[in-house]
C-alpha cells in the first residue's frame, strides 16, 4: 500500500516540467554530460519503491547482521518522507533515499546474493542497471553520495 503511494507520488513528480532535478544535474555536470545522467538518476529515484519492496522481502533471508541493519536503516529512511510529505516536494527530495536504497540493494546483490531467495519479478532487471544509475548519481552529486557511502560502508 505505502509502496504504491510512493510510486504514484514519484511518477507524478517525474512528470512535472517545473521539477528541478535536471537543472541541478546540469548545474553540477554541465549541459553536455548531463542528459544520460539525468535519465539514470531519475530511473534510480523511480525504482525506489520496487527496490524497497525487494529489501523488505529479503529481510527474512539469511544474511550478515550488518547487511540486515543496512536494510532496516534504508527502509526506515525511504518510508518516512511518504508519511510526512510536504505539498511542495520535488523529485530531488527523494534522491538521498533513492541512492541509499539503491546502494543497499546493490551491496546485497553483490555480497549476499547466494544466500538470498530470487529477486521479485519487478526488480529482476535492476541488478544490471543499478551500477550505472549509482555511478551517474555519484558523478552528479558527489558530496551527497559520499556522505551516504560513509553510512553504508562504515
Amino acid at each position: 500500500m505505502l509502496g504504491r503511494a510512493l510510486k504514484a507520488q514519484l511518477t507524478l513528480l517525474a512528470m512535472d516540467p517545473r521539477d528541478s532535478l535536471a537543472a541541478r544535474i546540469r548545474r553540477e555536470m554541465g549541459t553536455r554530460q548531463a542528459t544520460r545522467h539525468i535519465r539514470h538518476v531519475r530511473s534510480l529515484i523511480l525504482a525506489t519503491p520496487e527496490m524497497a519492496a525487494q529489501l523488505c522481502a529479503w529481510l527474512d533471508a539469511e544474511m550478515p547482521p550488518n547487511v540486515r541493519r543496512l536494510h532496516r536503516v534504508a527502509l526506515a529512511s525511504v518510508y518516512e518522507p511518504v508519511l510526512s510529505s510536504e505539498p511542495e516536494q520535488e523529485l530531488f527530495d527523494y534522491f538521498e533515499d533513492a541512492y541509499l536504497i539503491g546502494t543497499v540493494y546493490d551491496v546485497t546483490i553483490h555480497r549476499v546474493c547466494k544466500a538470498l531467495p530470487p529477486p521479485l519479478r519487478s526488480t529482476e532487471a535492476f541488478s544490471r542497471r543499478i551500477p550505472q544509475w549509482l555511478e551517474s548519481a555519484r558523478l552528479a552529486f558527489p558530496a551527497v553520495t559520499k556522505r551516504i557511502g560513509q553510512i553504508v560502508f562504515a
